[in-house]
């Protein structure tokens, strides 16, 4: 028996929760006979039609943030914050060297401009959060090997730490639009039942 409640967790990042249920259920119904791999390509055949379907409703509105996302998180980084610049110093005080701290703040800005990046996407774009942020997340790996060759020409470490940023924003994008999708999903089912979120 194929594993429902994930599949009705995945459909409902693209759909109501009742009608990812829905939908979930009528293949696990069709499972029984037809096998597990028949299910999972169903579901994902499903998600993915739901996906285009989100696109074709507001493809100027996911355009748009597709756009500003990428931009945003590809800035983030060169924020100088004097704050964080004391701080690291201070903390690092007998050991830092230049190089280090360029990527200690280019850590730091990476984590906290994905989350931030994430967060804003999702919040930006209700109901469509994981759409979002997937849209900039799978975008990030092609324009890091992109840039590799720039970065390589002027001198910039490509050190194992910077490979892992960039392929840690997509997944912290990720998390993030599942985290407020849920938050929604959450609010939503409050508001249904009349009860409090507490």
């Amino acid at each position: 028996m194929p594993n429902y409640l994930f599949a009705e967790t995945l459909l409902s990042f693209f759909t109501t929760p009742e009608r990812a249920a829905t939908i979930a259920g009528d293949f696990a119904e069709d499972a029984q006979r037809r096998g597990s791999f028949w299910y999972w390509r169903q579901v994902i055949q499903t998600a993915v039609s739901l996906c285009f379907r989100q696109i074709g409703t507001a493809p100027i509105q996911l355009a748009l943030l597709f756009v500003a996302g990428n931009i945003v998180i590809d800035f983030f980084p060169l924020i100088k914050i004097d704050g964080v610049r004391k701080t690291i110093a201070d903390w690092n005080a007998h050991t830092l060297d230049p190089a280090n701290f360029t990527l200690t703040h280019l850590l730091m800005t990476r984590v906290v401009g994905a989350i931030t990046v994430g967060l804003g996407l999702a919040a930006l774009s209700r109901g469509r959060e994981v759409l979002a942020c997937g849209a900039v997340a799978l975008t990030r790996p092609l324009l890091f090997l992109l840039t590799w060759s720039w970065f390589a020409d002027h001198g910039f470490p490509l050190t194992w730490m910077v490979l892992s940023l960039n392929s840690l924003s997509p997944i912290l994008l990720i998390a993030a639009a599942v985290w407020v999708r849920r938050s929604n999903l959450r609010t939503h089912r409050v508001q249904i039942s009349g009860g409090s979120l507490a």
